[in-house]
């Protein structure tokens, strides 16, 4: 172990049988029991009819019966209406414009300074790396994703001090990394109590940030971000892709039942078992943490992505 670091199928659309439908059985009842060629039949019956009655009166003298005059009515006068006073004019909040992001390159004192604003933590700006902090994060992020940890692009400034495990008093016999035929007799290790409290500092800082805050700067600041992913010319489209990614490379660490035991190979700390050597270096990282510590990060990314699963920036 080192020391560095869906799609929306609609199917097959259905047509509706409304044939059991009472309103459409009643509908069904009230036409003509013929359809089109019935309905034209009705209208030529009724049209010959009009036509007969108008031709059986020609033969008789039209009768002329002078009307009576009809008495003008007088109209009402009209009842004077009250006046209705105008309603006053609503007033609408003003719309807030957002004030304009930075350029990227650009952007470091601005973002540490929201930061500040957004949580009052001053601790978190403090820990931030001092340039380049949204091209180190978006290529820290893509790394994760991928499950590569690269100490370089570290937006975060880590523990002051070195990683150092415990020997528990076992030997074990493990294959020699210069020949795995020949196995070599070594001492199994621990991850100490003590070593896992460097972390507590940046565990404690997660626990004080609000994440509505955050995924509001998030959005805020996606721009910026999206442009210096662009700038990686890899990996998806878009970057909030990579950092949902980002977020399941890390909750996918296996969950352990105490701590795994190391071995010292060549100045460099391993996992005794096999599979957990094996895991991406991300992953090898939250186990580092420690089983507390990784808790409670587990706890901090899963409330993260649902917050930001539930974001289009």
């Amino acid at each position: 172990m080192r020391d560095h670091e869906g799609t929306n199928n609609l199917g097959d659309l259905e047509l509706e049988d409304d044939s059991d439908d009472p309103r459409r059985k009643a509908s069904l009842e009230k036409r003509p029991p013929y359809g089109l060629i019935g309905l034209a039949l009705l209208i030529i019956i009724l049209a010959g009819a009009g036509a007969a009655y108008y031709f059986s009166q020609q033969h008789k003298p039209p009768l002329i019966v002078a009307a009576p005059s009809p008495i003008p009515t007088p109209l009402p006068t009209p009842r004077p209406q009250p006046s209705i006073a105008p309603a006053p004019p609503v007033e609408t909040a003003p719309e807030i414009t957002p004030e304009p992001l930075p350029e990227l390159d650009n952007s470091d004192q601005y973002l540490s300074q929201q930061l500040i604003e957004e949580n009052a933590l001053p601790t978190l700006a403090d820990l931030l790396a001092p340039e380049e902090i949204i091209r180190k994060f978006v290529r820290a992020v893509y790394n994760i994703s991928k499950g590569n940890v690269v100490n370089q692009y570290r937006p975060v400034a880590g523990p002051d001090s070195a990683f150092k495990a415990q020997a528990i008093g076992r030997m074990v016999e493990i294959p020699n990394p210069k020949d795995p035929a020949v196995t070599i007799n070594t001492a199994v290790f621990k991850n100490p109590l003590k070593n896992q409290g460097r972390y507590d500092s940046h565990i404690e800082l997660l626990s004080k940030l609000d994440i509505g805050a955050m995924s509001a700067l998030y959005q805020r600041f996606y721009p910026l971000m999206q442009q210096a992913h662009q700038e990686l010319g890899e990996g998806p489209e878009q970057f909030h892709t990579a950092m949902l990614s980002a977020i399941d490379m890390l909750l996918a660490t296996p969950q352990l039942e105490g701590e795994p035991e190391l071995v010292l190979v060549s100045v460099q700390y391993q996992f005794l078992d096999p599979k957990l050597e094996a895991l991406p270096n991300a992953q090898k990282m939250m186990l580092r943490l420690g089983q507390s510590n990784g808790e409670k990060m587990r706890a901090f990314f899963t409330e993260l992505r649902a917050q930001l699963a539930s974001t289009n920036p």
